[in-house]
């Protein structure tokens, strides 16, 4: 169970807090250079659904275990109640669309999901931006945060897409 949890958050650090950026970053590179970016969005793809099914699992087995580690109807309660089912489905749900062929080569699918996935950090982030607004250091930290996951996101969109094209070149060279 710890070792799945850990997996979760080291794979959501990495990849999953900046993953609107980063398929963005991907789409801006593939059309300035005019190529194909079937193969990175392919990775993006295939990350987003591993992600899921690996988040479903741990909510499943956080749910039927008798620690009680998780308590749904408690999340549920308050004025931000509907934020907790919102990222259930968003985070949880949604990905799995992309199993099927046609909405998983889609970039613009893949870019809308990527802002679901990421709303729950982003509305957080708005939240604290907007109630602490009086406080200046706690804004620059704030900005300063949000500028490295912009920065993050553009390395790991980059990276992905550097990736991908190896792959295509791999798969050329190989078939020749």
């Amino acid at each position: 169970m710890e070792s799945l949890y850990l997996l979760l958050s080291y794979i959501d650090q990495i990849f999953i807090n900046s993953l609107f950026i980063s398929v963005l970053s991907i789409l801006i590179a593939g059309n300035i250079s005019h190529t194909n970016i079937r193969e990175p969005l392919a990775i993006v793809r295939w990350l987003m659904f591993s992600y899921a099914i690996l988040n479903t699992n741990d909510y499943l087995i956080a749910y039927f275990s008798a620690s009680n580690y998780l308590s749904f109807s408690t999340e549920t309660t308050g004025s931000y109640g509907f934020l907790p089912i919102y990222l259930f489905i968003a985070g949880r749900i949604l990905p799995l669309v992309l199993l099927f062929n046609r909405p998983g080569r889609s970039p613009y699918i893949l870019l809308g999901l990527s802002l679901l996935m990421n709303a729950g950090w982003l509305f957080e982030f708005l939240k604290l931006f907007s109630t602490e607004r009086q406080n200046q250091t706690l804004t620059q930290l704030l900005i300063n945060f949000l500028l490295f996951f912009l920065l993050k996101g553009v390395f790991i969109g980059a990276l992905i897409y550097s990736i991908g094209r190896l792959i295509k070149k791999r798969s050329l060279i190989q078939n020749q």
